[in-house]
């Protein structure tokens, strides 16, 4: 697959993919949309991917390229089939989705069993490149989502495929903080994209305003190799965006139908974790001094942090490029061994209710948020002691690509 984009990889991102075998072999670009942080909001970028032809083998690298260089990627494709003996996942009866997945690939039927198979086809081989799907977090990695549910929580629209369709949900995408380039009216299939990027940044804590849930039961690989069910990630405004919602709604027709409810019988909430997206001036100001001077004022920085009420979370990469500078090559476990060697010897400091810490207190791993497991051997305080400082903390994320 080919990708348009230009410039570096957003920081969120969505994609609305699209049928590989629909178009006599010239099927429908795939649109995708990225968020960019400005001064205020976030600002959509469009592009397309480009599918390879029907009956080749997928090339998906370049995708899974720019899904690793994101924070978060939200895509408009089913994950994986049903469980043996359903008609459809729990997350499409969940959300009424038109496309809905049998238990096997044998039984698609219908207008979506290309869009399906299409789909299914993309996550199984992002899968087998290592890209996580539905991982931890979603950092680096790829969700699920449903436009039309997506907009459904808005109130009524119009038709996503009219003028005042678009026009209307640029406008609530404004709304939302996200702002649109002003010389283009983007098609349904970028606004659809968009909605994924934007359920990705409320995942990554960046959009504040609207709740976050998941429907439907975890994805799971089976016995033979076969990914099953998914749950899709869905958003509704929460208490401080409903009465701009409500004001811009003011002179609605007597009874149209009210916002659909978040659905809450699909699994418990997703913990929202925030993401760090530093400003040049909140950078720390390193010295060229040796590795422990380094490795003593970045503490001194995060001990500062944590003091004032803000703690900040590093993940090892990030830990290891503000030490030693670029990753010579692919990460590997050898650079975090590293990091911890050096972040060990710091000279300890002392938080409130927490006791002396080291720089090994604030590196976490990707997956859990939580320092390793020989991190308690050396502490002097316990998990929980840590998790009242730390629970909640943004996670930085230094690297981009």
């Amino acid at each position: 697959m080919i990708s348009t984009r230009q410039g570096p990889v957003p920081v969120f991102l969505g994609a609305d993919l699209t049928d590989r075998y629909a178009g006599r072999g010239k099927p429908r670009p795939i649109a995708v949309c990225g968020l960019d942080p400005i001064p205020v909001g976030w600002k959509a970028r469009f592009w397309t991917w480009e599918w390879d032809p029907p009956g080749e083998p997928l090339e998906l690298e370049p995708i899974a390229e720019e899904i690793r260089g994101a924070l978060g990627t939200m895509l408009d494709a089913p994950q994986g089939l049903a469980l043996r003996g359903r008609k459809m996942r729990e997350a499409d009866r969940q959300c009424r989705a038109a496309g809905k997945v049998p238990d096997a690939m044998s039984k698609l039927r219908g207008p979506y069993s290309g869009f399906v198979r299409s789909s299914l086809e993309v996550l199984a081989g992002l899968h087998v490149l290592g890209v996580p799907v539905f991982g931890p977090d979603f950092r680096g990695g790829a969700g699920e989502v449903y436009p039309g549910y997506f907009w459904a929580q808005f109130g009524d629209l119009p038709k996503k495929t009219t003028i005042a369709g678009r026009e209307a949900r640029v406008e609530l995408l404004e709304l939302l903080g996200v702002q649109v380039p002003p010389t283009i009216l983007p098609s349904h299939d970028d606004l659809d994209a968009c909605s994924g990027a934007i359920v990705a940044a409320v995942a990554g804590g960046a959009l504040p305003g609207l709740e976050i849930g998941a429907v439907g039961d975890p994805l799971v690989l089976d016995a033979s190799g076969v990914l099953r069910e998914g749950r899709i990630l869905c958003v509704a405004p929460g208490d401080r965006l409903r009465p701009r919602l409500r004001r811009r709604a003011q002179g609605r027709e007597p009874g149209q139908r009210r916002n659909k409810p978040l659905p809450r019988h699909g699994g418990p909430r997703i913990k929202v974790q925030r993401v760090y997206i530093p400003k040049p001036d909140e950078l720390p100001a390193l010295g060229p001094g040796s590795l422990a001077h380094r490795a003593g004022e970045m503490l001194q920085w995060l001990v500062e942090r944590a003091t004032s009420g803000d703690p900040l979370l590093l993940t090892y990469k990030t830990a290891y490029e503000m030490l030693f500078g670029d990753v010579p090559g692919p990460w590997s476990v050898a650079y975090a061994h590293q990091v911890i060697a050096v972040a060990v010897r710091t000279r300890t400091r002392r938080i409130r209710g927490l006791g002396r810490v080291a720089l090994d207190s604030f590196i976490v791993n990707q997956s859990n948020r939580r320092p390793g497991a020989g991190h308690w051997d050396r502490a002097v305080y316990d998990e929980p002691a840590w998790r009242k400082v730390f629970d909640g903390a943004p996670l930085w994320h230094r690297s981009r690509t």
